[in-house]
């Protein structure tokens, strides 16, 4: 049996996807970081943490890393 299609979960998906896109985006401004400094931070390769910011991928191992790095960034600590 092939699975249903169901455009709500999809829509939830996407949202939650755009809400943490948008923070970590934010988040590297407002510290005057970029997106391949972060990744080496991770570490990723930059390419994939592109791909996770525009929802190409889940990167659902890497979000917990991602949220620690800024964070301890935000407080000028070391991840």
């Amino acid at each position: 049996m092939s699975k249903r299609y169901n455009p709500l979960a999809l829509a939830k998906q996407k949202q939650e996807w755009d809400i943490r896109s948008k923070y970590v985006r934010k988040k590297l401004i407002d510290l005057n970081m970029n997106q391949r400094e972060l990744a080496a931070m991770v570490p990723m390769r930059y390419q994939y943490l592109n791909d996770i910011l525009q929802g190409k991928r889940s990167g659902a191992k890497y979000w917990r890393r991602i949220m620690e790095i800024l964070e301890a960034a935000e407080r000028n600590e070391r991840p």
